[in-house]
């Protein structure tokens, strides 16, 4: 019989080696960041604003394509289109991990503050009608503020990061930093 550290040591191994390491075609072709939607309005107020995803920003336009599934970028089965900076007044991105984020912080900080606010507050005493122990409160408290935190995660979560450029090549440059970073290319 094989001593088990022998065993643990080559299943660390075999697992941290990347020639080994099964990789998916996702992991591959699929963009460096999430899908982020974007609502482009243009300079033109009879222009109906776009919706998509900002494909790749270049020197003086964008290029957007309409589709949100991971799997048309594997595909190569997606349109896009370009947006001059003389023709964009303003651009609004709602992040995709945004939501989720703020869900699990505003749920840990909730859930946190009702818990110790339920330990803190103690035993209650015998005279009280509904009378509850430390431990109780905690887990009442918690679950309670977990659920509210979470819900105002959500909201403050989904709102949009707005980017004015209103036709201008300086601020379309400025703000150029922030429109790679929610690109996909």
């Amino acid at each position: 019989m094989r001593n088990p550290v022998f065993r643990i040591a080559v299943f660390c191994i075999l697992l941290a080696n990347p020639a080994l390491a099964q990789t998916t075609l996702s992991q591959k072709i699929l963009p460096k960041h999430s899908i982020n939607k974007a609502w482009i309005t243009s300079t033109n107020p009879s222009e109906k604003s776009y919706l998509g995803v900002i494909y790749q920003v270049c020197d003086s336009a964008l290029i957007c394509s309409s589709s949100f599934l991971p799997k048309d970028y594997m595909r190569g089965s997606y349109v896009t289109q370009s947006f001059a900076c003389n023709n964009i007044s303003f651009i609004q991105i709602r992040s995709s991990q945004r939501i989720s984020r703020g869900f699990l912080i505003g749920a840990a900080v909730g859930a946190t503050i009702g818990i110790l606010s339920g330990f803190a507050s103690g035993d209650d005493p015998a005279a009280y009608f509904l009378k509850a122990t430390a431990k109780e409160k905690a887990g009442i408290r918690g679950v309670g503020l977990g659920i509210l935190g979470g819900t105002l995660g959500i909201i403050i979560g989904s709102i949009k990061i707005g980017i004015p450029i209103y036709g201008s090549k300086d601020a379309f440059n400025s703000s150029k930093k922030m429109l790679l970073k929610y690109s996909i290319n």
